[in-house]
């Protein structure tokens, strides 16, 4: 019959998801065997596992969501028949809300992603007061002695401020929930029906406490393992105690206060205002109204003012992202090992003096490099310093002509770096300037004919007018018939000239390019070899034959 296997899927599962454990009296006849695996079938985790089950059967796509849509609207109704409080449900961590989460980190992943890299590049821009290195504490509102109370405060103030930016993601981001995640959360928001504290308490576990929460919490955990960005890691942990604190009192009334005498409860309170509450609301109910309510929210919230492209601080967020995963790899490995904390300490310890002595050997490199970029972004505004406008007067191609030359230098102190601590990264970069080489060189090609038919028009014209010239001189001035034909001649070149005259610019532009460009591969390769020469190959990187010139 149809949707028999469905119902026995839905039915096995609920089964699991529900399950309390037997009555004490009844249990303490069973063995110790028994016991544990009790103790075993009712534990949170197993939430997991049911989704993976349902996950791993051979429904189709659409049975699958049916079968989950069933359990988040039967497993709500169970949870709010026995709360005492409609305002902790899913609060606790059950297999239910395990389930739930489960799905979520599946099918609203790039929801939860999004909400995750506000975080990143709101921690990874935030500055921390100098008082405040070296002596951050264990747990983000622990007292912090000999740091003035104004970094303190500057510091949960900073938790403040990326959690509010997390808050606002997390709601002017619905649009990015997978059609399946919008409508497994309806479900699941049904059987409240419409009670406001309920639907609140639901929707914030599912969304922030389950949900965008462990996508901050893991990474700067891990992050905090690692000197270079232990700041880092330490603004996402205390942002994230913020985010949970705002989760948990979702239902307390904008007009009584939380007790501030605890500090997370005080940097969250500046979070909740009537603005904010009720764009929380707002965006949980839209949820609970399912189809299209989610996104008429989306349009109704004024959107916040999008940041400028900033290259740089993507590229910082990914490193931190790569850290992140780096340490956790360790961390995961070193526990399958059984390795003991003092052998994982002492390797952690060894592993960040390995990446301080990299820094160290590159810090010269690096203050370079830095000098360098601040120059380009001098030589990059619309009027730059008037030290650098001297210098373009005396270099070919000006202004431009300054900027290709301080690019190709922090493209060879790039190298330097690199060449220092990664052989693949260094074959990586060596691989892109190679195909940069190539990529001048194959436009140039393109504007040889022209260029030499400039050159040829050029020649004959400058011969054409020479016998003009001689031709009217000896004529005492008069224009014969012979001046005359040299005169159409010569305007005829002219013309020609001016034919190819864009090409034979162009040409020469581009050959100036590839003349910068081809020093650039050969820093690179001198990069390599003295890398091999100390005994440590990276990729091989093949430096591309110089092309025929046309000599101007």
């Amino acid at each position: 019959m149809p949707g028999e296997h469905v119902d026995k899927v839905y039915n096995e599962a609920i089964k699991r998801l529900t399950y309390t454990g037997m009555d004490p009296t009844e249990l303490a006849k069973l063995s110790p065997e028994a016991q544990k695996e009790d103790g075993y079938n009712k534990a949170p985790e197993r939430g997991k596992d049911v989704f993976n089950d349902v996950e791993s059967s051979d429904l189709s796509a659409e049975e699958k969501q049916e079968v989950y849509q069933r359990l988040a609207r039967q497993g709500v109704t169970t949870e709010m028949q026995n709360a005492t409080n409609p305002a902790t449900l899913l609060r606790g961590n059950s297999q239910m809300s395990n389930f739930m989460s489960a799905y979520m980190n599946t099918y609203a992943k790039d929801y939860l992603e999004s909400i995750r890299d506000v975080a990143f590049r709101e921690a990874a821009k935030t500055q921390l007061p100098e008082s405040l290195k070296g002596k951050l504490p264990r747990t983000a509102f622990a007292e912090i002695q000999g740091v003035p109370s104004e970094d303190v405060a500057q510091l949960h103030k900073a938790y403040g401020n990326i959690a509010q930016k997390m808050i606002t993601a997390s709601e002017v981001n619905l649009s990015k929930l997978s059609p399946e995640a919008r409508k497994f959360l309806h479900a699941a928001l049904e059987p409240t029906q419409g009670n406001t504290q309920a639907m609140n308490m639901a929707t914030a576990s599912t969304l922030l406490l389950r949900g965008a929460s462990p996508q901050i919490s893991a990474p700067g955990d891990m992050l905090r393992l690692d000197p270079t960005t232990e700041e880092v890691g330490m603004l996402l942990v205390g942002s994230n105690v913020v985010l949970q604190t705002y989760a948990n009192n979702i239902n307390i009334p904008r007009d009584k206060a939380l007790d501030v005498s605890k500090k997370q409860n005080f940097v969250a309170e500046t979070l909740r205002t009537p603005e904010n509450l009720d764009q929380t609301s707002n965006a949980y109910n839209s949820l609970y109204q399912g189809g299209e309510s989610v996104d008429k929210f989306v349009e109704l919230v004024k959107p916040e003012e999008l940041e400028a492209p900033d290259l740089e601080l993507d590229k910082q967020v990914q490193q931190l992202k790569d850290t992140a995963q780096k340490q956790n790899e360790l961390r995961l490995e070193r526990e399958k090992q059984g390795i003991l904390k003092v052998q994982a300490r002492e390797l952690a310890k060894k592993e960040m003096e390995k990446q301080t002595q990299d820094k160290a050997q590159v810090q010269p490199d690096l203050d370079k490099l830095a000098k360098l970029q601040t120059r380009m972004e001098k030589l990059s505004q619309d009027k730059p310093p008037m030290g650098e406008r001297f210098k373009a007067m005396f270099t070919k191609g000006g202004i431009e002509g300054l900027k290709s030359e301080v690019a190709a230098k922090i493209e060879k102190t790039k190298l330097d770096i690199v060449g220092k601590v990664d052989a693949v990264q260094l074959g990586a970069r060596m691989d892109a300037n190679a195909e940069r080489l190539q990529k001048i060189e194959n436009q140039q090609s393109q504007h040889t004919n022209g260029a030499l038919a400039y050159l040829n028009a050029k020649q004959k014209f400058e011969q054409r007018h020479g016998q003009f010239s001689y031709e009217v001189l000896s004529h005492n001035g008069q224009m014969t018939e012979k001046a005359k034909q040299l005169a159409e001649e010569t305007q005829l070149l002219e013309k020609e000239m001016q034919r190819h005259e864009g090409a034979y610019n162009s040409y020469n532009e581009l050959d100036a390019q590839k003349e910068t460009q081809q020093s650039v591969v050969d820093h690179g390769q001198n990069v390599k070899s003295v890398r091999e020469s100390l005994g440590d190959t990276g990729n091989k990187v093949e430096t591309p034959k110089q092309s025929q010139r046309v000599k101007m």
